[in-house]
């Protein structure tokens, strides 16, 4: 399961060497690894240069002179989310170089499938035993109360069974 997202702007205007820029922060959550990063604009050019040359890419926020106002770079924001989900569920190895771009690891081949309709064989045979309904057809054999089935029953129906 994976969700991309690219939460805000904001101005970095703290270095004295360089002129004022806005970054972006974006919000990755990919089977479990989570990653906050901040990027330029720049760099998201950068990036989307090098997939245009190896891959089909969708076309590319466009960059405008003195792109300051709040309404515009919202529409940055908005496009550069576009962008990046659609390249990233475009195929693995645009995925890959998202995911070094954003600064997570690789994932192996079964970590991909994960939440996907990937096929990955079983290593013990199926199970194919169901128990009763425990509430319908309570087991009166044992003197012991069974803790896990009163649990469920009382999280399901609010109320323990009754021996």
């Amino acid at each position: 399961m994976s969700d991309l997202h690219i939460l805000n702007f904001r101005l970095v205007d703290s270095v004295p060497t360089e002129k004022p820029y806005y970054v972006y922060t974006v919000d990755v959550n990919i089977n479990g690894r989570h990653r906050c990063v901040e990027k330029r604009y720049s760099q998201f050019h950068s990036l989307h240069r090098q997939l245009r040359k190896l891959y089909q890419t969708p076309t590319f926020p466009p960059k405008r002179v003195r792109c300051s106002q709040p309404r515009l770079l919202e529409q940055r924001r908005r496009g550069l989310e576009m962008y990046l989900r659609t390249v990233f569920l475009q195929s693995a190895p645009c995925r890959s170089q998202i995911m070094s771009f954003l600064g997570l690891p690789q994932l192996s081949a079964l970590e991909t499938c994960k939440g996907s309709s990937c096929e990955v064989p079983l290593d013990h045979p199926p199970i194919y035993m169901y128990k009763n309904d425990p509430y319908i057809h309570p087991n009166t054999k044992s003197d012991l109360p069974d803790v896990v089935v009163n649990g469920i029953l009382m999280a399901l129906y609010d109320t323990p069974r009754l021996h």
